[in-house]
């Protein structure tokens, strides 16, 4: 995956989807233009050991979220 900013810019390239985890966290420190909320891909089946993210099935069981910052 890929991050842009608004002028389409490359913040980020290459940043593998993991389920469950905050895509973005490992970037922030050096990449302060990256948005302030969290950035995952959410399992919508209730199984993940058995999880494989693949092309066939992103956008049905796995889906990209963000949750903006709180403060």
């Amino acid at each position: 995956m890929s991050v842009l900013d608004s002028s389409d810019n490359m913040l980020i390239a290459g940043i593998r989807l993991v389920p469950e985890i905050d895509l973005l966290a490992k970037y922030r420190v050096s990449v302060p233009a990256l948005p302030p909320g969290i950035m995952s891909v959410l399992d919508r089946q209730s199984e993940p050991a058995t999880a494989e993210l693949t092309r066939d099935n992103f956008g049905t069981r796995f889906l990209l979220s963000y949750t903006e910052s709180g403060g």
